[in-house]
C-alpha cells in the first residue's frame, strides 16, 4: 500500500491545511446527516395532537444513546487504530482492524438485543417518566432496539473508512440510509398512524440498509489476496486485548458524559414536564451541533494517527491549533444562530406555544456550553489518535466527579434550571483543563522521540 503512504505525508503546514479541511467539511456534511433524522421524527412527532410521543422519543433517545457507548467507541477506536496503520503503510493491519473490531462489534450488538428487556425496566425507572410520556418511550424503545447489531457494525465500518480518509463513502451511505429512514419515518408515523413506535421500526430498517451496502464497499476495497492471508492471524490474543483496552477506556470516557446527560434529563424531569421538553429540546440541538463539531474531531483524531504512524511529528502543534481555531468557529456561528431566532428554530419542533416561550429563558447557556464543547471535543479526538485511552478515561471521570456533580447537586437541591445548565458546563471546562496541561507533554516528548531516531 505504498500510494496510500505517499497521499497521507506532509511535509509542512501549506499541503496539511487544505487537506485537513476538506476532511473537515465531508466529516460534518456526513455528521449532519444522521441527526437530521432525530430532527425530522421529532418535527414529525411534535405536531401530532399528543405532546406526550415527542417528550417519549426524546427520554427514550436519552436511555438509547446510554446504552449504545460502546458503539462510539467501536467507531473512534477503529478510526485510530486503521489511522495508525496507513500511516505505517501496513495493508494487513487495516484488514485485521476492521475484522477485529467487527466481531467485537457483533457481539456487543447481540447481547443487547439479548438484554432488552432489563435494559428497558432498569433504563426508565431510572429516567422515571409520567405514564403517559413511558408508553410512547416504550413503544419506540422496543422497535428501535432491534437494530442494535447492525448500529454496531456500522459504527465499525464508519472508523474504518474515517481512518483510511474514505470520507466520500461514508457521505454516500449517510445520505442513501437515512434518506430512506426519513421516508419511513413520515409512512410510519404520519401515514400508518404508528407514532413513537413508527419512527423506532424506520431507526432499525434503516440501519440494517446500511450493514449490506457497507459490506458490498467493504469487499470491493479489501483485495483478495490481503483478504486469504489475513484470516488465519484475526485471532490474536494480544490484540485484542489491546483492543478491549482501548474500546473499554473509551467507554468509560463515553459513559462519563452520558451519565452527565442522564443525570441532567432525570433531574429536568424532576422540575416537571414542560422543564423535560424544554431541556430535551435544547440536548436535541446540542447533539446535532456535536455532529458537526465532531466533524473537525474525527478530522483530528485522523490525522493524529496517522502522524503518529508516521513518525511524523512537526505539524503536531498545527494541528492542534487549526482544529480548535475551525471548532470555535463554528460552535460559534451555530450558538449565535440559535441565541437570535429561538422562537424559529424551535417552532419547527413544537406548535406548543408555552413551551417555545419558555425555552428563550435557557437558550442563552448554548453560548458557553458549544464553545466549551467545540474545545474539549477536539482535545479528545487529538488524544484519541494518539491511542491515549488511560488519559481520556482518568479525564472523563475527573469531569464528572469534580466538574458536573456538585452542581448537579446544588440544582436539585434549589430546583434550579439555570444552576443545572452551569453543571453540564462545567464538565466541558474541567475536560480542557485537564487534557491542555498534556497536550504540551505528548508534542514535547513527541519531538524528543523523533529527534532522538534521527
Amino acid at each position: 500500500m505504498n500510494s496510500t503512504k505517499t497521499d497521507t505525508l506532509f511535509v509542512s503546514i501549506e499541503d496539511f491545511v487544505p487537506q485537513f479541511y476538506w476532511l473537515s467539511i465531508i466529516n460534518i456534511l456526513s455528521n449532519l446527516i444522521i441527526p437530521l433524522v432525530g430532527l425530522v421524527d421529532a418535527v414529525l412527532l411534535g405536531h401530532l395532537a399528543d405532546i406526550e410521543d415527542l417528550a417519549g422519543v426524546l427520554l427514550a433517545t436519552i436511555l438509547f444513546e446510554y446504552i449504545y457507548q460502546l458503539f462510539p467507541c467501536l467507531r473512534s477506536a477503529t478510526n485510530a487504530m486503521t489511522a495508525q496503520a496507513v500511516g505505517e503503510d501496513d495493508s494487513e493491519a487495516i484488514a485485521l482492524t476492521l475484522y477485529r473490531n467487527g466481531i467485537v462489534a457483533l457481539s456487543i450488538g447481540v447481547l443487547i438485543v439479548v438484554l432488552q428487556f432489563p435494559l428497558q425496566i432498569v433504563g426508565f425507572a431510572l429516567l422515571n417518566p409520567a405514564p403517559g410520556v413511558k408508553d410512547a418511550a416504550i413503544a419506540y424503545f422496543n422497535t428501535r432496539i432491534w437494530g442494535a447489531p447492525a448500529i454496531a457494525l456500522n459504527y465499525v465500518l464508519i472508523g474504518w473508512f474515517l481512518g483510511q480518509q474514505k470520507n466520500s463513502t461514508n457521505l454516500f451511505l449517510s445520505c442513501v440510509v437515512n434518506g430512506i429512514n426519513i421516508l419511513l419515518a413520515y409512512l410510519f408515523i404520519v401515514q400508518l398512524g404508528l407514532e413513537s413506535a413508527g419512527a423506532g421500526i424506520a431507526a432499525a430498517i434503516s440501519q440494517y440498509l446500511a450493514l449490506i451496502i457497507g459490506l458490498i464497499i467493504v469487499l470491493v476495497e479489501i483485495p483478495s489476496k490481503t483478504l486469504s492471508s489475513t484470516i488465519s492471524q484475526i485471532w490474536n490474543w494480544a490484540a485484542f486485548k489491546a483492543t478491549f483496552t482501548f474500546i473499554g477506556n473509551l467507554l468509560i470516557r463515553y459513559l462519563s458524559f452520558f451519565s452527565t446527560l442522564l443525570i441532567f434529563t432525570n433531574l429536568s424531569s424532576a422540575l416537571g414536564v414542560a422543564i423535560l421538553i424544554q431541556n430535551g429540546l435544547l440536548l436535541k440541538i446540542i447533539d446535532t451541533s456535536i455532529y458537526i463539531i465532531q466533524g473537525v474531531g474525527y478530522a483530528t483524531s485522523s490525522f493524529a494517527g496517522i502522524f503518529k504512524g508516521e513518525g511524523n511529528y512537526q505539524l503536531m502543534k498545527s494541528l492542534i491549533r487549526f482544529s480548535i481555531g475551525t471548532s470555535l468557529l463554528l460552535s460559534s456561528i451555530l450558538a449565535f444562530t440559535l441565541v437570535c431566532f429561538p422562537k424559529f428554530i424551535f417552532g419547527l419542533f413544537t406548535n406548543n406555544l408555552e413551551v417555545v416561550n419558555d425555552i428563550q429563558s435557557y437558550v442563552i447557556w448554548l453560548i458557553p456550553i458549544l464553545g466549551t464543547l467545540a474545545v474539549s471535543f477536539v482535545l479528545e479526538g487529538y488524544f484519541i489518535g494518539l491511542i491515549e485511552g488511560k488519559l481520556l478515561r482518568n479525564t472523563a471521570l475527573i469531569a464528572f466527579g469534580l466538574g458536573f456533580t456538585p452542581m448537579a447537586f446544588v440544582a436539585w437541591y434549589t430546583h434550579s434550571n439555570h444552576i443545572l445548565w452551569l453543571s453540564l458546563w462545567l464538565y466541558f471546562v474541567v475536560i480542557i483543563i485537564v487534557l491542555s496541561t498534556q497536550v504540551s507533554k505528548t508534542l514535547k516528548s513527541s519531538l524528543d522521540s523523533n529527534t532522538n531516531s534521527v
